[in-house]
């Protein structure tokens, strides 16, 4: 649940409804460019911090970054009605810029926290939860700031996140820490399950040497990137273009169906939830090899997808072509559910840095969809959207044949340096906390 709660402080979904012209009753007389840039505004923070992030994480630990990064955004949620009406356009697009800023930790902190928590085989159904959550975050949270919006007027939409995240950053100070060697409340048995199961495990440095020249030039990583790209790309046409398609161009109400404007996230859910148990299954009973899971599911995932695109152009019924799209859209939880995880697979002693490099490129995808989208739509014409549907599906052909040659689910000879074998019990035990009375935390013949 990490991502959808960072995320929401921004409500950059619900920014347009709550500053209308005053033709519409809204407070702010600020035309659709101000209010584009103040949408976009979060998002250029987002991905300018993502690779500073990731190298920061690498080497202060993700957990206290990424709870000062989301409470520090959570405070300025609290700030932006302050600022918006003090300091106009400016001073708000600052501070949403700089929640964007804030936020870069988030998943650089989340896969170098997974990468020393997570055993082998319970990856991706963690992976899992978390990108369920994402979808659990934008189903709840768009209709609820809505409600705020209407009742208690616009801000509210904004201190109530505010508030969230403060409580959420309380709870994640006091249960979270970087490792299981250094969490007093983990238990021996616990702590040598996780230690014998995770595979490899980092030496705890605070001075780490990332091989640059080798991850930038290492085909399976480049090949997750060109994945990740092509499923971002998909998942951002579906969901900011698709829906200009269904109004403007079928007549299709969205307003009026708000159900089918979350359709597309709730069955997403819960396809990555059964993507990444599925995973975890073929792995532990060594039905296929890792890499065999992770490229059947990209290349699976893109193929169905791009299947319910191009049927999708031959409908013309409104209802058919969102359903259609609509599981489309969620068999791209195949290709996250094994590009989330790859990374673990590949080094998971740069994982933080890997993912904000990774973050930094993928988000680009959400800019030129949307460019290259405004240069072929002219007219709103059925024709000029099957051009949109083609090149996406083009694209997402391209990823899964990127990825079903380079990609790989090993660990890469670069990322070995600064690796230590599984430790055995002896090791664990000695490297365990203790209590002031000198004993373990648990008895040593606990464990079997």
């Amino acid at each position: 649940m990490i991502r959808p709660i960072a995320r929401q402080w921004a409500l950059c979904k619900d920014v347009p409804v709550v500053w209308q012209n005053g033709s519409a009753g809204g407070e702010f007389d600020w035309d659709s460019r101000t209010q584009g840039l103040l949408l976009s505004g979060f998002f250029y923070g987002y991905a300018a911090s993502q690779l500073p992030a990731g190298w920061l994480v690498a080497r202060a630990g993700g957990a206290n970054l990424m709870g000062a990064g989301i409470a520090g955004s959570a405070l300025l949620s609290l700030l932006a009605p302050v600022a918006a009406r003090c300091g106009g356009a400016g001073l708000l697009l600052a501070v949403r810029v700089a929640q964007g800023i804030l936020q870069g930790c988030v998943f650089p902190g989340t896969t170098q926290l997974l990468a020393r928590w997570a055993p082998t085989m319970e990856r991706s159904r963690l992976y899992a939860v978390i990108g369920s959550g994402i979808n659990v975050g934008s189903v709840v949270s768009m209709p609820v700031s809505g409600l705020l919006a209407t009742h208690w007027g616009w801000p509210s939409a904004f201190y109530c996140a505010g508030v969230l995240g403060v409580l959420w950053w309380l709870l994640w100070w006091i249960q979270i820490a970087d490792s299981p060697e250094i969490d007093r409340r983990v238990s021996l048995t616990e702590r040598v399950y996780i230690k014998e199961k995770i595979g490899t495990v980092t030496v705890c440095s605070k001075v780490i040497s990332h091989p640059w020249r080798k991850i930038l030039t290492s085909p399976p990583y480049l090949a997750r990137i060109a994945a990740t790209f092509c499923a971002d790309w998909a998942f951002y046409t579906v969901q900011n273009q698709i829906p200009m398609y269904l109004e403007d161009t079928l007549g299709y109400n969205l307003q009026g169906a708000g159900f089918v404007s979350a359709l597309p996230f709730v069955v997403m859910g819960c396809f990555t939830l059964a993507a990444g148990y599925l995973a975890d299954l073929l792995e532990d009973m060594n039905l296929l090899h890792t890499t065999t899971v992770r490229k059947l599911y990209v290349c699976g995932g893109f193929m169905m997808l791009v299947l319910c695109l191009l049927l999708s152009t031959y409908l013309t019924d409104p209802s058919s072509i969102v359903a259609c799209i609509t599981f489309g859209t969620a068999f791209t939880s195949f290709v996250y559910s094994a590009s989330s995880v790859n990374i673990l697979d590949m080094a998971p002693l740069h994982a933080s840095v890997l993912e904000g490099l990774s973050n930094t490129i993928t988000n680009l995808s959400g800019i030129l969809t949307s460019q290259i989208t405004g240069f072929i739509v002219q007219t709103q014409s059925a024709a000029e959207w099957r051009v949109v549907f083609y090149v996406t599906s083009g694209v997402c052909l391209l990823g899964g044949a990127v990825y079903g040659l380079l990609g790989s689910g090993e660990l890469q000879p670069w990322a070995e340096d600064g690796l230590e074998p599984p430790a055995s019990v002896a090791l664990v035990a000695a490297k365990a906390p203790r209590r002031e009375d000198g004993g373990l935390d648990n008895p040593a013949a606990s464990v079997s």
